[in-house]
């Protein structure tokens, strides 16, 4: 098969919290949580697989939730009249380290069909990168929580 194996493992963990982190009581954009992803941890064909788990107030106001990978967005989406999301983002090497791919950014899961535009970068992964984590309100006086996060790399 081939490939280099990170701790005898195909799956790595680099970053994982089940403590709840929330946004402050303002309208800016929070960081709720920053992982970083160590120089050339994912060779030319390493997955970054990003699981969130959201809580927020029920109301027709935007609550904007965000993954971004060396300053690209690969989650900006709104929620509105609910009051939690499971989100799935994978963000793939292209067979360089320099190249980036994943679903379009508009969405909360990585599986299925899209009209949007898939989401790409130019990230050099051979130096050490940020995923970061950020939440966003349009009325101060409502929640959003960060609940949970696993972010894993998946290598060959």
């Amino acid at each position: 098969m081939g490939g280099v194996v990170i701790n005898s493992q195909p799956v790595r963990v680099l970053g994982v919290s089940g403590a709840a982190v929330s946004c402050a009581a303002d309208t800016a954009e929070n960081t709720l949580a920053t992982v970083t992803i160590p120089a050339g941890v994912m060779g030319t064909n390493g997955v970054l697989r990003v699981t969130t788990l959201w809580s927020y107030t029920n109301s027709a106001n935007n609550k904007t939730l965000r993954i971004n990978f060396g300053g690209t967005a690969y989650l900006s989406n709104v929620a509105t009249t609910t009051v939690a999301v499971q989100a799935l983002v994978m963000i793939r090497n292209r067979g360089v380290t320099n190249s980036q791919v994943g679903f379009t950014n508009a969405t909360f899961s990585a599986i299925g069909t899209t009209t949007g535009t898939l989401t790409t970068s130019s990230v050099d992964t051979t130096s050490a990168q940020s995923l970061t984590i950020t939440g966003q309100k349009a009325s101060a006086g409502e929640t959003l929580t960060l609940e949970s996060y696993l972010v894993e790399l998946i290598r060959p």
